[in-house]
């Protein structure tokens, strides 16, 4: 039965906006009571403990949502497969987590820390939301992470109360992520069938997802990288403010991510059925559309919120936040782009090759310009090697994609002048207004009706059909 991707949409949406509200209000709390210093071991942790992550994942949840959504409608070839996936993945945890304990061993620092990331690894080896999404399932996603991310929050506020407890804060964080993996285990009975477990094949699905894990370990390095730099040839408060800012721009980026999520599947499906080029390419142009329309505003925006926003948000020490969101906010843009060009089209369609080289290229200059620029520059020069680096890879897909698809219509000049124009305003008021939350309201309400006006009054066709989408849908619940 095919799902409306509108509405796959709205319930990743949802999770998203939660997924920036939450933080909204508890970064405010956790950089006053951890600090600064606090939240830089936090980060750079974390990072070293996500790499065994990524390792240990061989690429299978990737593989495994392009793949079994080309099956879903044959119940025991994809139930064979997801017990396959599944016994790939947990054989190459188990040796991820050996390693990660000769690590434990050998670190002279931060060993309680890394102790503590041992839950999360294990919360990531039984992660099986990639099956639910190659059917499109994204209800029952989103409900988990909810109640998961409301109940983590809870705590947080209840037993951290001190820089002390940045191991409650890891704990929480490691204790939060294996509920709500366990969780997905409880819907798995009504949709595999007890087929007969067999390793033939198991050799090609290896193979299969080892192609998508050199990309994806490479983009891992690139997107990291920057912290470890920093942390080793720098200090813990340059990572943590970093970190902040970065975290800053992509909560306001996973808006727009969350659309791939749900885009993915349906193009895998398409590509494999083949002669749906016309579908496939109606479906990228729509959310490259989407991109623009959110993007530049959201770039804009947040350049021009950026030095009120920062001063009541995070509070005393952190004022170095405000001109590095503003170095890094670029890749609002370019990591929307590259989503649509990568993950919505090359690798559901099975252009690993092309998605590899993009991706290579990328972690290449990000950690060449990392090294030349942090020693002078610190967290500046490592903001703007992320922002090269995202352009590189977006500039890449692009080209590889042009071979297959045509996106018709060129950059929207609208939508950069209409944000422009609301930057410049709210940056103006954001001069004058004094460090309080509801000035950030104000000149983000200011901003929304300045873009949206002029959108609407020079009639702008992607505009117009979001408003009548969103009328319809309030009118049908009424």
């Amino acid at each position: 039965m095919q799902k409306s991707i509108a509405k796959n949409y709205i319930y990743n949406t949802v999770y998203q906006i939660l997924q920036i509200i939450v933080p909204l209000i508890t970064t405010p709390y956790i950089s006053r009571v951890l600090g600064v210093d606090n939240v830089g071991i936090y980060n750079y942790t974390y990072t070293v403990a996500y790499y065994f992550v990524v390792v240990a994942q061989l690429g299978i949840s990737l593989y495994g949502r392009r793949e079994i959504s080309i099956v879903r409608d044959e119940k025991d070839t994809y139930s064979l497969l997801f017990k396959q996936l599944v016994a790939i993945r947990w054989i190459a945890f188990a040796m991820a987590i050996a390693i990660y304990a000769c690590f434990i061993e050998l670190s002279s620092k931060y060993t309680t820390y890394y102790l503590i990331y041992l839950i999360y690894i294990i919360a990531n080896a039984i992660d099986i939301t990639w099956f639910f999404q190659a059917f499109e399932e994204f209800r029952i996603i989103t409900i988990r992470n909810i109640v998961v991310k409301l109940l983590n929050t809870a705590c947080l506020f209840v037993f951290v109360k001190s820089g002390d407890d940045l191991w409650i804060y890891i704990l929480l964080y490691a204790v939060g992520e294996f509920l709500s993996q366990l969780i997905m285990w409880l819907n798995i009975g009504k949709k595999v069938s007890k087929v007969k477990f067999t390793t033939i094949g198991m050799s090609e699905h290896l193979k299969g997802a080892i192609v998508m894990f050199l990309p994806q370990i490479i983009t891992t390095i690139y997107t990291l990288a920057d912290k470890l730099i920093l942390g080793f040839f720098s200090t813990e408060t340059h990572v943590g403010l970093y970190s902040q800012s970065e975290r800053i721009v992509k909560l306001t980026l996973s808006i727009i991510s969350s659309l791939g999520l749900v885009v993915m599947p349906r193009i895998a499906n398409l590509a494999a059925k083949k002669d749906e080029d016309v579908e496939i390419n109606r479906l990228l142009c729509r959310s490259r559309d989407f991109v623009w329309f959110l993007a530049f505003p959201m770039i804009a925006g947040l350049i021009g919120i950026s030095d009120n926003f920062t001063a009541w948000f995070f509070g005393d020490g952190y004022s170095d936040v405000a001109y590095l969101m503003c170095i890094i906010s670029p890749i609002i843009l370019l990591i929307g782009l590259s989503d649509l060009y990568g993950m919505q089209y090359l690798v559901p369609s099975g252009h690993m090759r092309e998605y590899t080289i993009s991706a290579t290229a990328g972690a290449t200059v990000n950690v060449i310009l990392n090294l030349i620029l942090v020693h002078n520059f610190a967290a500046a020069g490592v903001s703007f090697a992320t922002v090269v680096s995202e352009f590189t890879v977006t500039f890449l897909m692009w080209i590889f994609s042009r071979k297959y698809i045509r996106l018709s219509k060129p950059i929207p000049c609208l939508y950069v002048i209409d944000a422009l124009i609301m930057g410049v305003c709210i940056k103006i008021i954001d001069h004058f207004m004094p460090e309080k939350i509801f000035s950030t309201c104000i000149e983000i309400c200011i901003g929304v009706v300045i873009y949206i006006g002029v959108l609407l009054l020079k009639k702008d066709a992607f505009t117009l059909d979001v408003l009548m989408l969103l009328k319809k849908k309030v009118f049908k619940e009424l």
